[in-house]
């Protein structure tokens, strides 16, 4: 189909699609649930009297069927409905002349097209105010995720006297929506579109957790055990560890100093040892996820995509401002080669480091990807190699300023026994017949929950512990003494330890509905920090040893001598 902003006719029916939803909004304000047939021909024979078939393109059956189909579908929405998402292309506006209570109006359309988190893109034809253009083209250009007050106006009008070959369904959105108003997501709340009951349902859940004296944390973490079947626990530590990780990387928010304040993690591992369980607890957890996948993963993709219009060139958002206030899963990185490590490793560095993106073909745009990257991957390259039989190890693990700025390094060890045990365990615990995680009540609660505690405290004040810090920053330098002068090449891990400190405690707080923070904290921040700095050690270049260069001049002694024996031996 072509974009609206191509096809003259399409542009058209942009005019009278908006003058069509605006009859239907009278026509709910008149007559409430009582909107008829009969009522929805006479108010579109109203609204569009004073366009011409000539002019408009569009035949009057072929107006009236997406007329009538869209009154069905608002009826059974009975409400504008709210999409978060980002604005993925903004076309040029164009004047449109309309007939309003008798009185020629020029009133500027604009066609937007709109991406939520999981990719699906919503064209919107609507005719909008001068305030709200200036909204969209700021929110467009901040790249931020934005909530949307839409209605659901038509599918796309049929040309040529052609009735759609698909029928209107409520879980597809083959539709163009009529914007009527937006706002920049300033709220965890805001992100999950959360009404009124559900955020009066996460306070109560809060007060209910406080009156038993159970914590945020511990709820969050058996919760997410129980939903996702975990077993064997007991005797896989480092399992309840990266599932507690989970539940702090989705309540990381803000900023530290000048850096994101989002928790990113790289688990390697070989396959059957968790990382699944780690992914899925990760999509339960935060707010929104984007996934993507390990054979289609390109920079365009994470960035953004830039095409050529006739307004110019123009940028699509990428997985990773689109995933911006959740988390972004990167599974299998080990089938990234050298050339893709090359192309991705700056782009992770600047979302890890800033949450930026930066498109440098469509005038450099700027989005904000404020996004928890969780990628996990196998050590080495093919599966079942190892050091022993020569396996190539992970393109992505020899790169030392990704590795330094990832709060959470962790490598899963292989253990046989420990996986005949927890299949064991499978076997007592597993069954059939279980509904759907996504869009349950349960994954809803836990996801409102985390956004209140994210909307409660935005900040932690860490000034209380600054010397707990200050000691636990001087164990792991006295532990870890010789790796540090053996590898001058991790000059900037002083650094992004100190930022990894702040962002652990900061979540761990927050996990404790604190905005403050306490020496506990500390000690279990400290937990994660020696699990990447043990894995910098286990992957860090062998050191090189160089024979030392002859300096000065050659002795002609030497010279003669050597010379001397080969001319012997020739004769």
């Amino acid at each position: 189909m072509p974009r609206p902003d191509e096809d003259p006719k399409l542009q058209a029916e942009a005019g009278i699609a908006w003058l069509l939803a605006a009859a239907l909004h009278k026509l709910k304000e008149l007559f409430g649930n009582r909107l008829s047939a009969d009522d929805l021909l006479a108010a579109a024979k109203r609204a569009i009297a004073g366009i011409s078939p000539e002019e408009s393109g569009p035949s009057w059956e072929q107006a009236l069927f997406c007329t009538i189909e869209s009154a069905q579908r608002v009826q059974r929405l009975r409400k504008a409905v709210r999409i978060v998402g980002t604005i993925a292309e903004l076309t040029a506006p164009q004047v449109l002349r309309v007939d309003v209570d008798g009185k020629p109006m020029e009133v500027e359309a604009v066609c937007v097209r709109i991406a939520d988190a999981s990719g699906q893109s919503m064209w919107s034809l609507d005719v909008l105010g001068k305030d709200l253009v200036d909204r969209l083209h700021r929110c467009w250009c901040a790249g931020a995720a934005t909530e949307f007050l839409a209605v659901p106006i038509a599918l796309p009008i049929a040309v040529g006297g052609k009735k759609p070959s698909f029928a209107l369904d409520e879980s597809r959105m083959n539709f163009f929506l009529h914007l009527r108003d937006l706002r920049t997501c300033a709220s965890a709340f805001d992100l999950l579109a959360a009404n009124t009951t559900e955020r009066a349902r996460a306070e109560e859940i809060l007060r209910s957790l406080r009156r038993r004296g159970v914590t945020p944390i511990a709820f969050l973490y058996e919760t997410v055990v129980r939903l996702i079947g975990a077993v064997g626990l007991v005797s896989f530590p480092l399992l309840v560890t990266l599932l507690r990780f989970a539940a702090f990387q989705a309540l990381s928010c803000g900023h530290i100093d000048h850096a994101s304040g989002r928790l990113h993690a790289i688990v390697p591992g070989p396959p059957g040892v968790g990382k699944g369980l780690l992914q899925l607890a990760a999509k339960l957890l935060n707010l929104l996820y984007v996934q993507v996948s390990p054979t289609k993963v390109s920079a365009a993709g994470l960035v953004g995509a830039s095409h050529n219009t006739a307004a110019g060139w123009v940028s699509s958002a990428g997985a990773m401002a689109r995933a911006s206030g959740g988390v972004l899963l990167l599974q299998d990185a080990h089938g990234w080669g050298p050339a893709i490590v090359r192309q991705l490793a700056p782009v992770l560095q600047e979302v890890m480091e800033d949450g930026l993106v930066r498109d440098s073909v469509a005038g450099g745009v700027v989005r904000e990807a404020g996004s928890s990257l969780l990628i996990d991957l196998n050590r080495f390259q093919h599966l079942g190699s190892d050091p022993h039989t020569g396996g190539a190890e992970a393109a992505l693990l020899g790169v030392r300023p990704v590795l330094s700025r990832a709060d959470l390094l962790c490598d899963i060890p292989p253990d046989a026994e420990r996986a005949w045990a927890v299949g064991r365990a499978m076997c007592d615990a597993v069954g059939t017949g279980r509904e759907r995680l996504e869009g349950s009540v349960e994954v809803r609660e836990l996801r409102l929950l985390v956004a209140l505690l994210r909307d409660r405290h935005p900040h932690v004040d860490i000034t209380g512990v600054r010397e707990d810090l200050g000691n636990a920053f001087d164990r792991v330098y006295e532990a870890n003494r010789t790796f540090i002068r053996a590898t001058p090449e991790s000059g900037d891990v002083p650094v992004r330890l100190a930022i990894t400190f702040a962002r652990f405690i900061s979540a761990i707080a927050r996990s404790h509905d604190r905005s403050h923070a306490e020496p506990a904290d500390v000690d279990e921040a400290a937990e994660y920090v020696n699990l990447k700095l043990n894995f910098l050690k286990m992957t860090a270049p062998a050191p090189t040893v160089r024979a030392p260069r002859a300096t000065g001049r050659a002795n002609p002694a030497d010279w003669v001598g050597r010379h001397a024996g080969s001319a012997a031996d020739r004769r």
